[in-house]
């Protein structure tokens, strides 16, 4: 046989309310800062390539810079270039003398 009870005594007391930080709101600029894992790329790359042969003195430009039409790129080693011009005069002079004696 089952009995069931019923009572007749106070209802149970709610739990009090929770406790809740609370502060004041204040208005003001304040400053986004964003970090984030990436890659980038340009939008335009030009291959630069050398029209002579020679060892590189001096790079006038900073990597990722902009650069324009005209602007100095490297300074290459003059010397060869200077001793080529000066062997090529003295051959041309040699030529202009034989030439010259030949005439005669």
């Amino acid at each position: 046989m089952l009995l069931v009870a019923r009572g007749q005594g106070p209802p149970p007391t709610p739990p009090p309310p929770p406790e809740v930080d609370v502060s004041k709101v204040i208005v003001q600029d304040v400053s986004v800062f964003l970090e984030a894992v990436g890659e980038t790329a340009c939008f335009l790359d030009i291959p630069v390539r050398a029209r002579v042969d020679g060892v590189i003195e001096a790079l006038h430009f900073e990597e990722g810079n902009v650069v324009t039409k005209g602007h100095m790129l490297y300074t290459i080693d003059s010397k060869p270039f200077e001793a080529k011009t000066a062997a090529r005069l003295r051959l041309s002079i040699f030529i202009w003398t034989r030439t010259k004696d030949w005439a005669r």
